[in-house]
C-alpha cells in the first residue's frame, strides 16, 4: 500500500538524496537504485496516481540530494581534481561491463570506429567551447 508513515517518510527522503547522487554521477542508474531499494514499482505508482504523501518527501530528498551531491563533487574538483575525475572514470568503466553489446562483426567494425572517432572529436570540441566561455 502507500500508507505513509514518519519511517517511511524519512526513507523515501533518504532514498531521494541517494537518487541525486545517482542523476550527478555517470554510470549509476536512478531506475536500478530504485528497484534496489524496492520502491521501484511504488514509485511507478506514486507518479502515476500523483500521489503527493510518497513523491513529495522524494522530491525533497531529490533536491537536498542534488544541492549536496553537487557542492560536494564542486569541492572535489576543485581541490582534487586527479583523483576527483579518476573516481568518475572509475564509475563510467564499471557502467560498461553494463552496457557494452559486444565486440561488433566485422561488416560493422568500420562504421563503429567511426562513430566512436566522431563522438570523441565533438566531446572534444565541445569542452574547447567551454574553455573560452
Amino acid at each position: 500500500g502507500l500508507e505513509m508513515g514518519l519511517k517511511e517518510t524519512v526513507f523515501l527522503i533518504i532514498t531521494g538524496i541517494a537518487a541525486a547522487v545517482a542523476l550527478v554521477l555517470p554510470g549509476i542508474s536512478v531506475s536500478y537504485l530504485l528497484l534496489v531499494f524496492g520502491i521501484y514499482d511504488g514509485m511507478i505508482l506514486a507518479l502515476h496516481g500523483f500521489h503527493l504523501p510518497v513523491l513529495a518527501p522524494f522530491g525533497i530528498g531529490l533536491l537536498l540530494g542534488i544541492f549536496l551531491s553537487t557542492k560536494t563533487l564542486e569541492h572535489a574538483m576543485k581541490h582534487y581534481p586527479r583523483p576527483t575525475y579518476l573516481m568518475i572514470f572509475g564509475f563510467i568503466l564499471a557502467s560498461l561491463a553494463e552496457i557494452f553489446p559486444g565486440v561488433p562483426e566485422a561488416n560493422q567494425m568500420l562504421l563503429c570506429c567511426v562513430l566512436a572517432g566522431a563522438g570523441f572529436f565533438a566531446v572534444r570540441s565541445l569542452s574547447g567551447l567551454e574553455d573560452t566561455a
